[in-house]
């Protein structure tokens, strides 16, 4: 296994572990997160990441293929006067292949940015991590990481979501909405505002479904 500086080469190795990061934050987080289209259709972002200035990203490879890989980037406030002017580290997207977790990778690729980030002349390193994901809440932990703030969130646009979307439903739409049903094998998902439980309806009963959703709305 060998760690080295992402070239775009590496973009179709990253963009399927792209899509595997974001399915998850998708399934975890879905207000936050779209749903993933297809592997690649992040391609350009990730070719223009390669291209930034003040920012690496580095990729672990084992016989060639891409297993894992990391962003990051140097910041500076020079604007705001109350806030310090110390150069830091944010680390941006960092993910291992499903098939080779656990085995340390994440820690060397953390590590490599780390040294970047002191090269660089950072004195600090920040990153964020979804509240969801528990296992890298402790890998960052076990690195030496403690909470520096916290970002909270409150939903206040609901009524707004609704009508937003019936302008796209009606009794005669062919098919459900995207935004409230979602296609998993054979059923269709019909999730309620409100986080309550969901309700499943074959696929095919698409009338129930309907019926089901406009009642929430």
């Amino acid at each position: 296994m060998e760690i080295s500086i992402a070239v775009p080469e590496d973009l179709g190795g990253i963009c399927k572990l792209s899509f595997q990061i974001n399915t998850t934050s998708f399934q975890n987080a879905p207000n936050v997160f779209n749903r993933p289209s297809r592997i690649g259709s992040d391609e350009k972002f990730w070719k223009d990441q390669l291209q930034l200035n003040n920012s690496i990203v580095y990729v672990a490879k084992f016989e060639g293929t891409v297993i894992g890989f990391i962003t990051a980037k140097i910041t500076q406030n020079l604007d705001v006067s109350f806030l310090s002017t110390n150069k830091i580290c944010r680390i941006g997207t960092i993910v291992v292949s499903e098939n080779h977790q656990s085995k340390g990778i994440g820690k060397m690729l953390m590590e490599y940015a780390e040294k970047w980030a002191k090269d660089a002349g950072a004195l600090e390193i920040r990153l964020e991590v979804m509240e969801f994901n528990k296992s890298g809440q402790r890998f960052y932990e076990t690195l030496g990481y403690d909470i520096q703030s916290r970002i909270l969130a409150k939903p206040i646009a609901q009524q707004r979501l609704r009508a937003d979307s019936s302008r796209h439903f009606s009794d005669t739409s062919p098919t459900l909405p995207r935004h409230f049903v979602f296609p998993f094998g054979g059923i269709c998902d019909v999730l309620p505002f409100d986080g309550g439980s969901s309700t499943c309806f074959p696929r095919r009963d698409q009338k129930r479904a309907r019926e089901c959703l406009m009642k929430m709305m």
